[in-house]
């Protein structure tokens, strides 16, 4: 559910887990709480976890909280429809 308003996940030839947020376009603090959570859990993982397409309101807001240092914000780039 919550997923499928995010965006989508793929894993792609860099072996990263990402989640592409281009789809998002409302955030507030639960959003905050849930990236945290995704981290936290792949942390164990084999493959990293990255964040792509993050909007503008969600980085102000990832700023606004100081938590840039535990949420990582990746240059926006366009991900490919058939990878995930």
């Amino acid at each position: 559910m919550l997923c499928s308003l995010l965006g989508r996940m793929a894993l792609f030839d860099d072996h990263r887990l990402t989640i592409d947020l281009n789809k998002v376009t409302e955030v507030d603090s639960t959003i905050i709480s849930m990236l945290l959570e995704w981290l936290r859990a792949t942390r164990k993982n084999i493959y990293p976890l990255q964040f792509i397409n993050m909007p503008e309101n969600l980085k102000s807001l990832i700023q606004l909280y100081d938590v840039v240092e535990l949420i990582p914000v990746s240059v926006n780039q366009t991900v490919d429809q058939g990878a995930a």
